[in-house]
């Protein structure tokens, strides 16, 4: 065994590594996507606050679209808080919808060290 059962291991230690390495190409894809669903984001808030105000849809108090911020802080005056706060709740649902999407698109597939379910036993009557 010693000799050549060592290499015939490291031989397909390799292998498996090399099967779950990840392409350097989607990590790529997910940044440009991180940043495009921030962008969208802030589009969003924008058009979705500015129809709020026009339709009513949901009542905003006046004190969140100009917030007492210290000097600072004035960036997020004239109603950017408010705007930043709806981008970031549209950048997470839309990060859910892509989660799940995904998970019906690309369902979990069990490896080789996870267990196969197990069977059931039929019932005893008595």
């Amino acid at each position: 065994m010693g000799r050549k059962g060592s290499w015939q291991f490291r031989q397909l230690e390799r292998e498996r590594l090399k099967k779950r390495e990840m392409n350097p190409l989607w990590r790529g894809v997910g940044v440009i996507l991180v940043v495009i669903m921030g962008a969208a984001g802030y589009v969003f808030s924008g058009w979705f606050l500015e129809q709020n105000v026009a339709n009513n849809w949901i009542y905003l108090p006046p004190q969140l679209f100009s917030p007492k911020v210290p000097a600072m802080l004035s960036f997020l005056g004239n109603g950017n808080m408010l705007r930043f706060a709806v981008s970031l709740v549209f950048v997470l649902t839309a990060f859910a919808i892509l989660n799940f999407v995904y998970a019906i698109a690309f369902p979990i597939q069990p490896g080789e060290f996870d267990m196969p379910t197990p069977k059931r036993r039929p019932r005893k009557r008595r």
